[in-house]
């Protein structure tokens, strides 16, 4: 009988969710963050010039192919993840893009002689690029992190991951209008440590900072 009691307490004025209301409260901590880390990339960095050229140009779609494509898979973890009871996406999706950047760098190393492939694989900037993508995650990750929080993530570690990926791959994508670098090895290398940096700061914070 007590427990009987308990549930209609419990269910008594209970108010109908939202439709897509997930969606949305992960989509406002995500744009909010991303507009956050805009802002960095133009006060400290700027817009490379002419991006409408395909000198520029076509080394910036391929840097938000990659970019964007490990952003909709991380998003679709953070998603189900933030959900409690949801089963989870499958990551093996996030071999696709490395695959795919992976087989163009491979050619375009090809394309040089062998003296000057370490060059592309450095590039100019690879000592400070992981490091401003993490930079540039840790406000995205901290909008994700106050709207996942409000939707009692269960498994905190496995949603922190998931919110640091796509913290960082979407920092990725906003610090390719600044980077300078063409090379496909250059951004496999040195976007991808980026990015994998974030992830483990997500799933380092996550258990602490996603609790409720």
């Amino acid at each position: 009988m007590v427990s009987v009691n308990l549930i209609d307490q419990l269910a008594r004025d209970v108010e109908p969710v939202a439709h897509r209301a997930l969606e949305r409260s992960i989509g406002a901590g995500l744009g909010a963050g991303a507009v956050g880390a805009l802002g960095l990339v133009l006060a400290l960095y700027g817009v490379q010039p002419d991006l409408g050229t395909f000198a520029h140009g076509a080394p910036l779609l391929m840097k938000w192919a990659y970019a964007l494509t490990v952003a909709i898979v991380a998003l679709a973890m953070a998603l189900v993840l933030s959900r409690p009871g949801a089963a989870e996406r499958d990551a093996r999706w996030l071999a696709l893009p490395i695959v795919a950047l992976a087989a163009l760098a491979l050619w375009q190393l090809a394309q040089v002689p062998a003296a000057a492939r370490a060059d592309m694989m450095m590039g100019s900037s690879w000592d400070k690029c992981p490091w401003r993508i993490v930079a540039l995650a840790m406000p995205v990750m901290a909008g994700l992190i106050v709207t996942a929080r409000r939707q009692a993530p269960v498994r905190l570690r496995r949603t922190g991951a998931a919110i640091g990926l796509l913290s960082g791959a979407t920092a990725a994508t906003l610090y390719a209008l600044a980077c300078t670098e063409s090379s496909a090895a250059f951004v496999l290398i040195w976007y991808s440590l980026g990015i994998a940096l974030a992830t483990g700061i997500g799933a380092l914070v996550g258990p602490r900072l996603l609790r409720w």
